[in-house]
């Protein structure tokens, strides 16, 4: 996953913004986890290894984990603000 042309990453206060520049300009701002999961995928992590990593420091099943960040991916898609 990489940034579509235009979109700034920014952390802030322990969040990930993201902001769209141009016509198609968009804010999201990413809590704690959210932010882990987009920068962890950004440096290369495949959404299983993503899934796995947060699944073990939260005790927490590890599909459940992988279908919350396709969920966040897809959003951010739609967005216009993240591509493959």
């Amino acid at each position: 996953m990489k940034l579509r042309k235009g979109v700034i990453a920014k952390e802030r206060e322990g969040d990930l913004i993201l902001l769209g520049t141009g016509r198609a300009a968009k804010f999201w701002r990413l809590n704690g986890t959210a932010k882990t999961m987009i920068l962890q995928l950004l440096e290369g992590s495949t959404v299983t290894e993503v899934a796995d990593r947060i699944a073990a420091d939260n005790s927490t099943d590890p599909s459940v984990v992988e279908t919350d960040i396709e969920k966040l991916i897809a959003a951010l898609m739609n967005a216009g603000l993240v591509k493959p």
